[in-house]
């Protein structure tokens, strides 16, 4: 038996927010008042074309998006005058303003230990952007031997409450740098789109290492695979130059509780994201030079985030 449909009238979220890829294209749609094609829009909510497609049918039936242009692939956007989008915006705003809070408090208590660990980061499919069933997030924690017990358990210690107040669950790991060293390449790849909450992100220990299986990769074959990475967030900076500021934000914050050592390479970043125009950093980012060389196995997340997905988006 089917269950009765409800009045659009009372009960219109029913039909906004009716399945996970209409949700997905307002919160696309809410950070910007440009108007975006469909397939664009399935591009960056990472859904198929023919289910974004059914989506906005859906959205525009409803009155929250309309239609800019003529011909055969139109633009939509988030029409502003309809009386629910203040709510649609507070929702989304409320959504952003958690996960700001959760990394905040994380890179707090990451603090409290930064004389005991190297590094701490948040890591996991939640730090990658690609959510799935399991949203665990993962911490992991960088420190030598005798002393990387000590700071997991004191990681743990701190999440309980925090736990139950934000209703999120937290797994803490302790790695030393052997056991960074001897992960095989399909799990240390995994490591690409972690956060830093402390220290330098274990990509730089990670770039360098040996796989467990097989031989080691010369500096060579790591200089290679890097460029290759480089030249993919290139190419995405020509159509989302917005990421220059995003990774120039990024950089602001990772400063304030930076190592001395971290804090050196973060300053290089930071001059050439304000120095650089865009063409010249594209070009820089598949640059053969020393600095370009050795800057790329510390990029900014924001990169990271973007040639991860590039990569996911071509596999589909």
């Amino acid at each position: 038996m089917r269950n009765p449909r409800q009045s659009d009238f009372r009960t219109p979220w029913d039909r906004i927010l009716g399945s996970e890829s209409q949700v997905r294209a307002l919160r696309v749609l809410d950070e910007t008042d440009e108007p975006m094609s469909v397939r664009e829009l399935a591009r960056r909510t990472r859904m198929h074309l023919r289910a974004m497609q059914v989506a906005v049918e859906k959205l525009e039936y409803a009155g929250i998006l309309e239609r800019v242009g003529t011909g055969s692939h139109p633009q939509v956007r988030l029409r502003r005058a309809h009386p629910l989008a203040t709510a649609v915006r507070d929702l989304f705003q409320a959504e952003r303003v958690r996960v700001e809070r959760v990394l905040d408090h994380l890179k707090t208590v990451a603090r409290e230990h930064r004389r005991r660990a190297d590094a701490i980061w948040l890591e996991g499919p939640v730090a990658g952007g690609h959510e799935g069933g399991d949203e665990t997030l993962v911490i992991g924690v960088l420190a030598p031997s005798d002393r990387v017990d000590n700071v997991v358990d004191g990681l743990r210690e701190r999440m309980g409450e925090f736990m139950r107040r934000e209703d999120i669950t937290i797994e803490v790991r302790g790695w030393t740098k052997a056991d960074l060293e001897a992960l095989e390449h399909e799990r240390r790849h995994s490591l690409e789109s972690a956060i830093p909450l402390l220290g330098t992100p274990p990509g730089v220990v990670r770039d360098g290492a040996p796989a467990k299986r097989g031989r080691s990769r010369s500096h060579a074959d790591i200089d290679a695979e890097l460029r290759d990475r480089g030249r993919r967030i290139a190419q995405v900076l020509a159509r989302k130059p917005e990421l220059v500021g995003q990774a120039r934000e990024e950089i602001t914050r990772r400063l304030a509780t930076a190592t001395p050592q971290e804090a050196r390479t973060l300053r290089e970043w930071q001059q050439l994201l304000e120095g650089l125009s865009l063409q010249r950093l594209r070009r820089w980012l598949i640059d053969s030079g020393d600095q370009a060389t050795r800057l790329r196995q510390s990029m900014p997340v924001a990169f990271l985030k973007t040639a991860s997905g590039q990569e996911e988006h071509r596999a589909r």
